[in-house]
């Protein structure tokens, strides 16, 4: 059985009733939803002690340059670091501009990444670049490897028996 829950509607959970946990949020100005900061935050220990994985969406990572990359990275491990959990399985994918729904500054904002990325967006228009092909292979992979014991490498590579 899976359980789909969004942060903001997430009544006290007990994550032991549950094999593994996968935990997804997007990136907004160079950090994740405060929500989501202060659940993974409060269950971070728990998170630890079962299989978990961990997937964010993010425009950035349509820019290839290495400092981008080394900004998403710096941005995930911050994260990480500050609410002391560290699944296993991680990536990021790239996510929705939905201009409709921002305001001017984050319009104005979202256009200039658009623009870095070399893929300059009409403001007047939403757009969906989120690969929800790999997402699914993701969760995929993932629930697959609830089903055998796994091992993992310092690098974090997952090996399943």
């Amino acid at each position: 059985t899976v359980e789909m829950m969004r942060v903001n509607q997430i009544l006290p959970v007990a994550l032991s009733n549950y094999d593994g946990v996968i935990v997804g949020a997007p990136i907004y100005m160079r950090s994740y939803p405060r929500l989501i900061r202060k659940w993974v935050a409060q269950h971070g220990q728990e998170l630890n002690k079962k299989q978990s994985a961990f997937f964010s969406v993010c425009m950035q990572v349509l820019q290839k340059d290495e400092q981008s990359q080394r900004d998403l990275l710096m941005i995930s491990e911050t994260f990480f670091k500050k609410t002391a959990w560290y699944p296993k399985r991680r990536k990021v994918f790239a996510g929705a501009v939905v201009f409709s729904r921002y305001n001017v500054f984050v319009r104005y904002v979202m256009k200039s990444f658009s623009v870095r990325a070399g893929k300059p967006l009409d403001v007047h228009h939403d757009y969906e670049f989120t690969p929800w092909t790999e997402v699914a292979r993701f969760s995929d992979d993932f629930i697959s490897s609830l089903r055998l014991p796994e091992k993992s490498s310092p690098d974090g590579l997952v090996f399943s028996n």
